[in-house]
């Protein structure tokens, strides 16, 4: 008799698993009496309900409706393959990308940092074509603008974004501008101009703490910096995607790294600067 009951109630459990399993994937509603069961797709956005039950009058009720429609739309839960490129920023990016990507399911496939490039090196040569066909990602992160702070001429720059983008073709991106330790002459303003709007992340006007040479962020620095493009990524991206803060940095690496160097020679002191960031986020990761 108990065997009897352990195997009618496995049987009751799975046929309550099923009926879940096809009403989550089939249009139509399951209600019972005037409860309607929702669907997981329904329930994305902790805050859609306190945007609902702040609402005054009637009247209100239609935007705010209308605002929460627009943002599921544009809102992609899907595993993502991301694809980071750059400039020497984007390397001491890298390592945080990598634990918010491990913490939300994405697969961060593959990194390229160009120690000196700008906008107009990724342009003028076939390296991202030809990465991009290698990785094929379904999302692409972009950081640049440091070494084009004191660039004033800036038509380049203008012709450059929209070379890049047309290599992009229809990838879903995002641009994260340069981390500023001084006011750039204009190269923010090309970005927010030239790119589509919700592409772009400014981010001069983070405050963070700086390595050695003064121009690059620290390693905590890059942390915060992270930290920022990823509430911006979840929340305002015109492409956005999910990203679940890490309780610590994971130094656990399963992207590739390739770094490229577009000056003749090395700058010592911009290695020197991306060492002491690598061993900062060791530490840290080690230490916790």
């Amino acid at each position: 008799m108990k065997n009897r009951g352990i195997f009618i109630a496995g049987i009751g459990l799975l046929i309550t698993m099923s009926i879940l399993l096809i009403h989550a994937n089939y249009k139509a509603s399951l209600q019972f009496d005037n409860y309607e069961l929702k669907k997981s797709k329904d329930l994305i956005w902790n805050d859609i309900y306190e945007k609902i039950v702040k609402v005054d009058s009637v009247k209100t009720i239609k935007p705010v409706v209308d605002s929460i429609v627009e943002e599921l739309a544009n809102y992609d839960t899907a595993n993502k393959k991301i694809l980071l490129i750059g400039d020497s920023q984007a390397e001491g990016i890298m390592d945080p990308l990598n634990s918010y990507a491990l913490s939300s399911g994405h697969n961060f496939v593959f990194a390229m940092p160009w120690y000196s490039a700008s906008d107009m090196t990724y342009a003028s040569n076939d390296t991202l074509k030809n990465v991009i066909n290698q990785v094929k990602p379904d999302y692409i992160i972009v950081v640049l603008g440091l070494n084009q702070i004191f660039q004033s001429s800036l038509d380049p720059s203008r012709k450059a974004v929209h070379s890049i983008l047309e290599t992009f073709g229809d990838i879903p991106f995002s641009w994260v501008g340069p981390a500023n330790w001084v006011e750039d002459k204009g190269i923010n303003n090309v970005y927010e101009e030239e790119l589509p709007m919700g592409t772009f992340f400014l981010s001069k006007n983070i405050t963070l703490p700086r390595g050695p040479d003064g121009r690059h962020p620290n390693g905590e620095g890059y942390k915060i910096w992270m930290d920022s493009i990823a509430t911006w990524l979840h929340t305002k991206a015109k492409w956005k995607i999910n990203m679940v803060k890490p309780p610590k940095v994971i130094y656990t690496r399963g992207f590739k790294l390739k770094i490229l160097n577009a000056g003749k020679r090395e700058n010592k002191k911009t290695k020197e600067t991306v060492d002491t960031v690598r061993k900062e986020i060791v530490s840290d990761t080690t230490s916790n």
